[in-house]
């Protein structure tokens, strides 16, 4: 559920994990990201300590040659000679700061925040245009040992939920313990595949491997409880509720992969889908914090079911799980437009705000994963149907020019926007 590290700029497509390699600059330590997106999101629950003015963006940079990090665990110092360190567990942000003194200063946005020492001062900062949230600055002392240290727990739920989340997870101040429950956690998934080969090959795939175990993420409180897509409080089955599910860019491999190395997720991950099918009307399209953003094309959900089923995970009731491929398929909700799509066979260029062909290929294999899924199941009816559907992808090939291309409702093709030139026959 959080994923704790450095904050450069809160946008631009270089920043979408919030963090930019080859930038010093530093808004603060934030406790939630997306991690491979082109769309930034998240950054939730900023904190920066500092020595000296918040406000000093010189004295507030990174010095990257102290940067370390491994799984588990950050640290970098600041040009205020503050150091920075952070590890976590499952929905637990730890973090631990030394100071050059004995004065601290923590700059703050919102939630359930525990520090091992009460703050001497605090103020109330204006808040800027767009921010939804307070901001505070807090000073402490600190003594002699000049650290202080730092808890931050989320819940989708209420803050009881987020203070059961904090107490389960971490009830102590032990930095050290955390982040080595924290590797161990991680090299129980990272040792799941070993290679032979050189170190720098190694580094490569297992920084890969380590990408693809972030997420998604349970959201459940350790009690069960989220907050799904309707927006209210529900019990997850087994305890765990997925999000941060990107699934039209997963289900092709990303997805498959997961089965091979964290196969006790997957069938939560499936009826995660098919709870949020219950709830939504249709299944997810890409899901943040329970929400779902509907970012992308198609309803990419269905080959994840399909694939799933073809691997052997049989933890989820597959017929409810065809009735939501159906029902995502031909009831029209804000990502499809069935009624037009089932008429001509396709979708027409001029009828859609953009990217008429690609959807039209992307619903020809989603269609042909409802007809798979239908004929495993015995169920010939669904199977016939979504076989037709799932051919009308040759609707919008162009023979002229070999290329797929939007069309009218009337038929015809779009004219050419820019010259064509075609592979020899």
């Amino acid at each position: 559920m959080v994923q704790p590290g450095p904050d450069n700029k809160d946008s631009d497509w270089a920043y979408t994990s919030g963090y930019q390699y080859r930038d010093a600059t530093v808004l603060g330590f934030s406790q939630t990201r997306f991690s491979g997106t082109g769309i930034g999101e998240m950054g939730d629950i900023l904190l920066l300590p500092f020595s000296g003015a918040w406000q000093d963006t010189v004295k507030n940079r990174l010095l990257k040659e102290t940067e370390e990090a491994s799984v588990g665990y950050y640290s970098v110092h600041k040009a205020d000679q503050v150091r920075v360190e952070l590890t976590a567990s499952s929905r637990v942000a730890f973090h631990r700061y030394t100071f050059p003194g004995q004065e601290a200063r923590v700059f703050l946005y919102f939630f359930v925040v525990q520090f091992d020492r009460d703050f001497q001062t605090h103020e109330l900062l204006p808040r800027a245009p767009k921010e939804n949230a307070p901001k505070y600055l807090l000073g402490f002392d600190l003594g002699k040992d000049k650290q202080l240290q730092v808890k931050i727990a989320l819940s989708t739920v209420d803050v009881p939920g987020a203070r059961q989340n904090l107490d389960a997870e971490i009830p102590d101040w032990d930095f050290e313990r955390v982040r080595k429950q924290a590797a161990r956690e991680w090299n129980r998934y990272l040792r799941r595949i070993r290679i032979e080969s050189d170190r720098n090959q190694k580094v490569l795939f297992y920084t890969s491997l380590y990408h693809l175990l972030l997420q998604p993420s349970n959201i459940a409180d350790v009690n069960g409880k989220y907050r799904g897509a309707d927006g209210r409080v529900a019990q997850a089955p087994g305890g765990v509720y997925y999000s941060t599910l990107s699934i039209w860019d997963i289900y092709r491999a990303a997805f498959p992969l997961l089965q091979l190395v964290a196969p006790e997720r997957i069938d939560g991950i499936i009826n995660t889908l098919l709870i949020h099918h219950q709830k939504a009307g249709f299944l997810p399209i890409w899901t943040a914090w329970g929400q779902d953003n509907y970012c992308m094309i198609g309803n990419h959900a269905i080959p994840m079911i399909l694939s799933a089923w073809n691997a052997g995970f049989r933890g989820f009731d597959q017929q409810a799980a065809l009735k939501a491929m159906v029902e995502t398929s031909t009831q029209s909700h804000v990502n499809s437009n069935w009624e037009l799509y089932n008429r001509l066979g396709y979708y027409p260029f001029d009828s859609l705000d953009n990217e008429a062909v690609s959807r039209t290929l992307e619903s020809g294999f989603d269609d042909w994963c409802v007809a798979e899924m239908a004929r495993q199941l015995g169920d010939s009816a669904i199977h016939r149907t979504f076989s037709r559907r799932a051919l009308y992808y040759k609707n919008l090939f162009d023979p002229d020019t070999r290329l797929f291309r939007g069309k009218i409702p009337k038929g015809h093709f779009a004219p050419h926007s820019i010259p064509l030139r075609l592979p020899p026959r």
